[in-house]
């Protein structure tokens, strides 16, 4: 179990690293000190923390610091680095939608308990049903 955590943990730092030096590599020179620049200020210790944890946020935080460089390096470059740029945006946009998925709304909507309480007329009471969304 303990070995399980470590590899996970590593995977998704390697995964971050290596989408982030990728990144670095295909934005223009004048962009790169400034991305470089935001990822020291934000991460220590907030993103040392959480990028490689279990946590699906995790994958969120990958997302926000992918996901803003890559559309402005899209929106300022022209031909093969402004496609892959858009790609990376793509992909950094899905990696963040990972975190928010819901469960199929038959799963939410599963109502299991009856609640009933005494009404004040005779040989009526009230009943709900609770429906936890899960």
């Amino acid at each position: 179990m303990v070995i399980s955590t470590l590899f996970i943990r590593f995977a998704q730092a390697l995964l971050f690293s290596a989408l982030a030096v990728g990144l670095w590599a295909l934005l223009p020179r004048e962009n790169r000190l400034a991305y470089v620049g935001g990822i020291i200020a934000t991460f220590v210790p907030f993103g040392m923390f959480l990028i490689p944890s279990i946590n699906p946020s995790g994958w969120a935080i990958s997302s926000a610091v992918l996901l803003l460089p890559s559309l402005i390096g899209y929106m300022s470059t022209t031909g093969w680095r402004s496609w892959a740029l858009g790609g990376y945006a793509v992909f950094a946009a899905l990696l963040g939608l990972g975190p928010a998925v819901t469960p199929p709304p038959t799963q939410r909507l599963r109502c299991s308990q009856r609640w009933c309480s005494p009404s004040r007329s005779p040989g009526r009471s009230s009943c709900v049903r609770s429906c936890p969304l899960l």
